[in-house]
């Protein structure tokens, strides 16, 4: 029986102890949701704040970026319209000083037309007693050639004078 009675204790403590540490385990599990609440609140509203400001920040970056973007390309265009303007501005004026022609250009030009002159004038003069020799050789062929057609009329004139019939 003692034995019993010793079973029956051990049974009747594992039945408190199981007791006691469900009951602890009920009020832990409250405290929990208490805690997941309260950390529900803080921590939604601190995530809140926390992507709130990341946005804002990363907007900023952005902003910063685009505005750093700017000023540099701006200070490239006046670096760059400032050096153009460098080169451009003395071969501009190189240009619009020396808008002459070149000097030996035109006196090659002159030379050139002034032998292109003489060529002619010497081409009349070589060609003029040529011209004029074959106009006397052409009028001497045409009086020939008058002459040669006079014959002809002369003797057509003199068949027609004395009419011949031929017998065939």
């Amino acid at each position: 029986m003692r034995q019993r009675i010793q079973d029956l204790q051990q049974q009747l403590l594992v039945n408190q102890q199981g007791f006691l540490t469900m009951e602890m385990i009920i009020r832990n599990n409250k405290e929990l949701i208490r805690g997941v609440n309260r950390a529900l609140n803080r921590h939604v509203s601190a995530l809140q704040v926390a992507v709130t400001l990341a946005l804002a920040l990363a907007n900023q970056k952005i902003v910063l970026e685009k505005v750093q973007a700017i000023t540099s390309t701006t200070e490239k265009l006046i670096a760059g319209t400032a050096e153009r303007l460098k080169t451009q501005g003395a071969e501009i004026h190189k240009q619009a000083s020396s808008t002459q022609l070149n000097l030996d250009v035109l006196k090659q030009a002159f030379g050139d037309i002034r032998a292109a002159l003489d060529d002619v004038s010497r081409y009349r003069q070589e060609a003029l007693p040529k011209m004029a020799q074959s106009i006397v050789d052409m009028d001497r062929m045409s009086k020939e050639a008058e002459e040669q057609i006079k014959k002809v009329e002369h003797a057509e004139r003199a068949t027609k004078d004395f009419p011949i019939e031929i017998i065939g």
